[in-house]
């Protein structure tokens, strides 16, 4: 038997859903009758798609009704049919009917006899469209208007009264019950007409992807062809499998979609009221966008729409008639040998200058030198701290570049600039520095952490102008942690800590829902942010593990108990920490007639108010404040010696001293979070509590140190946690992640 219907079915990004798209194929009647052949055209994805795709096809033995042809590059939605038409027509054998399917549906056993029945009983239709259902059996957008002044204005106002006595111009129609005309149907799972084809052409190349369907409806129109909506037909649509744009999704929208817009109105309504038809959605929407800021409404719009609109309207591209660009064309992907520098990270972590010299953090200097295992070329910028801050800071140990970060690292000092006058008079000079770095590197990684003075975000808004892809990496929850940060401190930076912070969120917000992978420091962040981020692109949580030289983590950790419970904490003395909250607890615990010993290894800058507290407490000789351990290998000692690593940490942070303690298996006793919550969930080398509850943590802490058996058995349990936390294994991860995803 003949075929009737040619099936077109497009690979591109979306292989899985291709293959269950052909199974719903592989039992419809009119495929298993031979009634029609499938052709999918793999639209450049790459060797792997093509050699899924073969093994189905050999697998399921479908080769006497589907074929698969393989194009080099991504032609878009318009050259990868037309190709496969093409050839039908140059062989000679191109059936009556030829369906355009979307990968991402799945074909119900009456849709395709539906189409090809109601083709057949009316001649003067060239288009038919099915009726679209979600995966939940909801209709669909299938039937259309065509678009116009009146449904751009309403589109863009989204106020209900103005929809109501604009119904009868708005785009997307209430689905009919009956086979019904229609100006247009989506092109997901659309019948066209062979002799209409060669009446008036095949789809417009120009288009590449979007707006082709509406426009190949258009044309039928003015050839005297008929479009009709077919109920009957129904098909399940997976939207947005492959182009990332679907009603679930809210991403950016693409550059091509601005211009597939713009080219559709200048071609078919002309100059004029293209310009007009511009002006009526910006009015409408920015009317929106205020009206949505004044009553708080949830923001579904797609990031930067309104700019991105003004920006792409034929009020500033102009009225030309242009092709849209293919969106491989636009891809800011070099290859190796092009880069100057393979991996550039901007980070907060400062340098410091000496004369000619600058000088590194210790635990910034061991991560380089992770980065350089999986990188052959680094270049770093950070702000070069002032001097009488760095001497200030007596708990960071500053060191000298060694010859092998020299050879292989640029070290790009930046302005010390967290005033907002600062910021605002070194912006220019400092995008001119950044600016050609983020052009001529490979990767790029911006660690974001504030506003004022954080020039990692001005790398990003840097590398958003340039198109070119990023990863964000952050170890807290930045504007939740200032808030907090600074709720021990003055009126003023308390004052400011509350402004900074939501202009913080939105910033962030902007940056991360457009960076294409997401490198969170533990649970807490990673579980705020990576809501941020689009479903089409990477969100990660990591661990940040760069200061410890992995040979401290060895067999020496000490899993046996003290005659003495030794309690440890080492860290800042700061206001996340809770240094007050963390010596109640042990003041109840020794209150109960307990005996331990305990130390608070750090400084900060609530160090001396502690030591007052110990003293008022009349714990001095029980609790130790060594101040600030510059060496490693002496924190390894301490951490070795301790039987308990009791924190009170109250910000949505990720401090790596929980990941010490575990590696040198210490159990964690303290407040829960997401972040510690998740470095203990295998085996349980801790114990958590509610934040900010240290009587309960002084009653959990009571018991562990009146019992060494278990306490014992606790330390085994954490040094199984710490086993996976190396820093050569995190950051080969982290690598791994950034070359994958960038």
């Amino acid at each position: 038997m003949e075929p009737q219907l040619l099936i077109v079915i497009l690979n591109y990004l979306a292989t899985d859903v291709t293959v269950d798209c052909l199974h719903s194929l592989s039992v419809c009647p009119v495929v298993l009758s031979g009634r029609a052949k499938v052709v999918i055209w793999e639209n450049g994805t790459g060797a792997d798609a093509v050699d899924t795709l073969r093994e189905v096809l050999e697998e399921n033995q479908w080769h006497h009704w589907a074929e698969l042809l393989v194009s080099p590059e991504n032609l878009g939605f318009t050259g990868g049919n037309n190709r496969v038409i093409e050839r039908a027509q140059q062989n000679g054998d191109l059936p009556a009917y030829v369906l355009l399917l979307n990968s991402d549906t799945l074909v119900t056993d009456d849709a395709l006899t539906s189409l090809i029945d109601f083709m057949d009983r009316h001649p003067q239709a060239g288009i038919a469209g099915s009726k679209l259902l979600t995966e939940t059996g909801e209709h669909q957008c299938s039937p259309f208007r065509f678009p116009g002044i009146a449904s751009e204005f309403d589109q863009g106002l989204k106020l209900g009264v103005v929809s109501r006595l604009l119904s009868d111009w708005c785009v997307a129609m209430q689905p009919p019950e009956e086979e019904t005309p229609v100006d247009w149907v989506s092109g997901a799972s659309m019948i066209l007409r062979s002799n209409m084809l060669d009446q008036i052409g095949l789809l417009d190349e120009s288009f590449f992807t979007y707006f082709e369907d509406m426009d190949l409806c258009q044309r039928a129109h003015q050839a005297g062809w008929q479009v009709w909506y077919v109920p009957q037909s129904r098909v399940v649509h997976l939207e947005g499998a492959s182009s990332g744009i679907g009603h679930r999704i809210v991403i950016r929208r693409p550059t091509f979609w601005f211009q597939a817009r713009r080219r559709y109105f200048l071609k078919n309504e002309g100059a004029l009221k293209t310009l007009v038809i511009d002006a009526a959605f910006m009015v409408g929407f920015a009317l929106w966008r205020v009206r949505r800021f004044m009553q708080k409404k949830p923001d579904f719009d797609p990031p930067g729409m309104l700019f991105d609109f003004i920006k792409q309207s034929s009020i500033i591209q102009g009225t030309e008639i242009r092709p849209v660009t293919n969106p491989s064309s636009m891809d800011q992907k070099k290859s190796m040998h092009q880069f100057v520098i393979e991996h550039f990270l901007v980070l907060p972590v400062p340098f410091r200058r000496q004369g000619d010299v600058l000088l590194i953090e210790a635990q910034a200097h061991h991560g380089l030198h992770r980065w350089l295992d999986n990188f052959e070329t680094l270049a770093l910028a950070a702000a070069v701290i002032p001097e009488y801050l760095a001497i200030e800071r007596r708990e960071v140990q500053w060191i000298q570049p060694d010859p092998v970060i020299l050879e292989r690292v640029k070290l790009v000092p930046l302005p010390w600039a967290y005033r907002p006058d600062q910021f605002l008079r070194a912006m220019l000079d400092t995008v001119r520095v950044l600016d050609p770095l983020i052009r001529d590197s490979r990767y790029l990684q911006f660690a974001i952490s504030g506003l004022w003075g954080d020039w990692a975000s001005v790398a990003a808004e840097i590398a958003i102008q340039q198109k070119r892809i990023y990863a964000v990496h952050t170890d807290n929850v930045c504007h939740e942690y200032i808030l907090r940060a600074t709720s021990n401190l003055g009126p003023m930076q308390r004052w400011r800590a509350r402004i900074d912070s939501p202009l913080m969120k939105i910033w962030h917000k902007r940056l991360i829902s457009q960076c294409n992978l997401g490198l969170f420091h533990g649970m807490d962040t990673y579980e705020t942010y990576k809501i941020w981020m689009s479903a089409d692109k990477c969100a990660a949580s990591v661990h940040n593990i760069h200061d410890i030289p992995d040979q401290d983590a060895d067999s020496s950790a000490n899993i046996s108990t003290s005659d003495q419970i030794h309690i440890l904490y080492a860290g800042r003395v700061a206001s996340e920490k809770a240094p007050l909250e963390w010596l109640s607890a042990l003041q109840t615990v020794q209150s109960q007639g307990v005996k331990f010993r305990a130390t608070w290894a750090g400084d900060g800058p609530l160090f001396n108010e502690l030591q007052q507290a110990i003293q008022l407490s009349q714990l001095a000789e029980i609790i130790s404040l060594p101040g600030f351990i510059a060496s490693r290998a002496d924190i390894a000692t301490l951490l070795k010696s301790a039987d308990l690593f009791v924190f009170t940490h109250v910000t949505p942070e990720s401090p790596r001293c929980l990941i010490e303690a575990l590696r040198l298996g210490v159990p964690i006793i303290g407040y829960d979070s997401a972040y510690a919550r998740d470095l203990i969930e295998k085996n349980a080398g801790g114990v958590l509590v509610p934040r900010h509850n240290w009587q309960l943590l002084a009653e959990k802490v009571s018991q562990l140190v009146s019992n060494p058996e278990l306490i014992a058995q606790l330390k085994v349990r954490a040094l199984k946690d710490g086993e996976r936390f190396t820093s050569r294994a995190v950051f080969l991860e982290r690598s791994e992640l950034i070359k994958s995803n960038l």
